[in-house]
């Protein structure tokens, strides 16, 4: 068996004769022993037969139904009267309609002393009650807030038998805009009221303006003449406004245009010096770069000074290898005179060799001979 939480599953020895619900207050358990008969609600006969029997006139006036016949059963629901719930959603019902038809108010009830005397005020109590309540808070919220309010509808449905149709289509049968006109010939504040969707609000302590708008008859007249110019007025003001905003927008154009054209020559200007200078950077890192060879080349050059075996050996080495590298060519240059030196004094040797060899082969021939 599924249980609700509204309706509980009594206990299983109970079950066949009661049920439960829960109310607000708790659960309560119901007997289902004559629970129809209690909830009938059919007249009894004796008490027709006194209201029939009854000497006043207004009794005999009410009607009565006549004796139950005993073929109908004691229970059957064509018997007038029906049953106590059927009653109570009728009256639920009609209490239901009669509150959508009113406007409801929260009132809310002070205790103005512990003792509950009457004429007796206890300010700290009620202060502290109304600070506790929430009561000053929803105050100050009210003071500063838009509590009273009407229709844009019901503002036209006022003031359009007194201007006309006519000067209503003017506002292009604009409600917002009608009522906004009439605010303003009325000269009320701007703080004092604000402008919604459908509806006009006012703030707090300015129902007085809510009054004034309401009564027409006291500017019937002249009305529709203020009307009339406000309309004149907030067109002359949308025409200067777009004039304004034309004019501002036309010298915004003209400016970025200024600016364009002139970001164009300092971007041709700031290019052209940074050419120079990337030009000038490029000239002085070549002449660091060559005064850095330079001194190196000088500072081998002196380390080498004095010292012809060195050299022999750095040039046998730089001969050695398969490839010399870029930055040990010079050394091939610097050491170049003295490598024709050495060819130089290899042919001296070679040919005093032969010399000596020669001589050397004929002294021995002519010994011989």
């Amino acid at each position: 068996m599924t249980c609700f939480c509204s309706f509980p599953t009594p206990h299983p020895k109970e079950a066949h004769e009661m049920f439960c619900i829960v109310h607000y207050a708790g659960m309560v358990k119901y007997h289902i022993d004559s629970f129809i008969d209690k909830n009938n609600n059919i007249i009894s006969a004796q008490f027709e037969e006194l209201m029939a029997a009854s000497k006043s006139t207004i009794l005999q006036a009410l009607p009565v139904s006549p004796p139950t016949s005993s073929s109908s059963p004691p229970n059957s629901n064509n018997q007038r009267g029906g049953s106590v719930t059927q009653m109570f959603s009728v009256q639920m019902r009609g209490l239901a309609s009669e509150l959508e038809g009113t406007r409801c108010n929260f009132i809310r009830c002070i205790k103005p002393n512990a003792d509950m005397e009457v004429g007796k005020f206890d300010r700290a109590s009620v202060v502290d009650q109304l600070r506790c309540s929430g009561t000053v808070q929803a105050c100050s919220v009210l003071r500063v807030g838009l509590p009273t309010r009407i229709l844009y509808a019901e503002v036209v449905d006022t003031y359009l038998p007194v201007v006309g149709h006519a000067l209503y289509e003017k506002f292009n049968c604009n409600e917002r805009l009608f009522t906004q006109a009439i605010c303003a010939a009325l000269a009320f504040p701007t703080d004092a009221y604000r402008l919604g969707d459908t509806r006009l609000f006012f703030r707090t302590g300015k129902i007085d303006l809510l009054d004034k708008l309401l009564n027409v008859t006291k500017m019937e007249d002249q009305m529709p003449t203020m009307l009339v110019n406000y309309l004149v007025k907030r067109r002359w003001l949308s025409a200067v406004t777009k004039v304004m905003v034309f004019k501002m927008w036309e010298r915004v154009f003209a400016e970025v245009r200024f600016r364009r054209s002139a970001l164009t020559l300092q971007c041709w200007w700031r290019q052209v010096q940074a050419r120079k200078e990337r030009q000038s950077l490029a000239t002085q890192a070549r002449v660091a770069s060559m005064l850095a060879k330079w001194t190196k080349k000088l500072q081998v050059m002196k380390s080498f000074e004095g010292k012809p075996d060195d050299k022999i050996d750095l040039l046998n080495k730089l001969l050695a290898k398969p490839v010399v590298a870029p930055s040990q060519k010079w050394l091939l240059t610097w050491l170049g005179p003295l490598q024709r030196a050495m060819y130089v004094q290899k042919l001296c040797r070679k040919a005093c060799v032969a010399y000596l060899a020669k001589r050397g082969f004929i002294w021995l021939l002519q010994q011989v001979k």
